[in-house]
């Protein structure tokens, strides 16, 4: 939205979600957990740094995909999509559960991966990654 975004915008190549690094109206949410996924500038150094990338240029991102560091996951769902499905759909896929590229959505295949997974570690229930599905692929 205009009122939060600042003066400019530089969109990642997410395939799960609209992301991007951009400048903010409200610099005092600068490097606190307030976007949803976003990274925040004070505008002065998006539009410096603006005009210096292009299209295609690599971006990494050094943190946690499961929120704040030191914070417990959340708990996983059909339909949810993010950087948290996509590390667990790596874990399934190392595991052998899962047989495609992980994209960060959980839809029927990742459904299947988890519900799999979850039975042949002796997890029953609703077919969730919770706290216990987590530790069991190794985060």
């Amino acid at each position: 939205p205009p009122d939060v975004m600042g003066t400019r915008w530089m969109g990642l190549n997410i395939p799960y979600g609209q992301y991007g690094i951009h400048g903010t109206n409200n610099p005092h949410s600068i490097g606190s957990f307030a976007s949803h996924g976003c990274i925040r500038m004070f505008n002065n150094d998006a539009e410096e740094i603006y005009h210096i990338v292009t299209a295609g240029t690599p971006v990494i991102i050094i943190g946690t995909p499961f929120g704040a560091p030191g914070a417990n996951p959340a708990p996983l769902k059909f339909g949810d999509t993010g950087p948290d499905i996509l590390e667990v759909q790596r874990a399934l896929k190392r595991l052998g559960y899962l047989k495609w590229t992980p994209d960060g959505f959980w839809g029927q295949g990742t459904d299947k991966a988890v519900k799999e997974f979850r039975a042949e570690n002796g997890l029953t229930g609703t077919n969730i990654v919770d706290d216990q599905t987590y530790k069991l692929l190794g985060f």
